[in-house]
């Protein structure tokens, strides 16, 4: 029985509270990749931890590990989610990957993986998707700072070490300057730049190129589903690579 059908089953079987949860969840299979357990418990009206009991009451060791299984399982079974959702999830992906070398996706994913502090630089119109990123990025222990351009120089220099990561952001404004990356190349830490043009030359450590090119309204949305789609793949990675040292450390 997959994660589906067990979920389908507790809508019977299960609890008020499981059942209330289990309905939330597969209404809204669509948009599996951006379910957070405070999104959950604020929908369903249960608490945090409830919806941790939850995930291991069907064997898992929290909201995280299911909710990539559950993903997995979308992904094995696509005839789930609405035809139009899974293609054009699809299509984002593989766009990204050929926008941009493989081995710099590698090594983005590395860098965010190996970092103690994540600090994501951003203009204020990408405010609310960080906000569902950084939970999903804290869920698994990572430790991410939003910090908008604006107040960046003044933040980074009294914060970063050479432990940490600085992520930044394209946006309509207020595009990351190579005054900045100096910035934080002093302090030696990473730095990760994700454009949308691939004209000039970035002094970050690793850029990545969105498969959008232009910044009208509508492209904007487009770039907003681009770095969702980038940030849960570079998720994923760090979730598999702690579960790899858990396994090494096991034996």
């Amino acid at each position: 029985m997959n994660i589906i059908e067990q979920l389908q089953l507790l809508v019977k079987t299960g609890s008020h509270t499981e059942q209330t949860i289990s309905r939330y969840i597969l209404a809204t299979l669509s948009g599996a990749e951006k379910l957070t357990s405070t999104a959950i418990s604020k929908k369903t009206q249960t608490s945090q931890p409830s919806i941790v009991r939850f995930a291991q009451a069907l064997g898992y060791t929290g909201f995280t590990s299911f909710k990539y299984d559950l993903i997995k399982c979308l992904r094995s079974e696509p005839a789930v989610l609405l035809p139009a959702q899974a293609t054009k999830n699809n299509v984002i992906l593989s766009e990204f990957i050929n926008n941009n070398n493989p081995a710099a996706i590698n090594t983005f994913f590395e860098i965010i993986s190996s970092s103690r502090n994540l600090y994501f630089c951003h203009s204020r119109e990408l405010g609310s998707l960080l906000s569902n990123i950084i939970q999903d990025y804290s869920d698994i222990g990572k430790v991410c700072i939003p910090v908008e351009y604006q107040n960046a120089d003044s933040l980074l220099a009294n914060s970063l070490t050479d432990c940490d990561s600085v992520i930044l952001l394209p946006g309509p404004k207020d595009e990351p300057d190579n005054q900045l990356i100096t910035l934080i190349r002093e302090h030696e830490a990473a730095s990760l730049a994700v454009a949308c043009h691939q004209s000039g030359t970035s002094l970050a450590d690793v850029t990545l190129y969105t498969p959008q090119s232009s910044v009208s309204p509508l492209s904007f949305a487009a770039l907003k589903m681009s770095l969702h789609t980038l940030f849960f793949h570079a998720l994923q990675y760090c979730y598999l690579n702690m579960n790899n040292e858990k396994t090494s450390h096991k034996r």
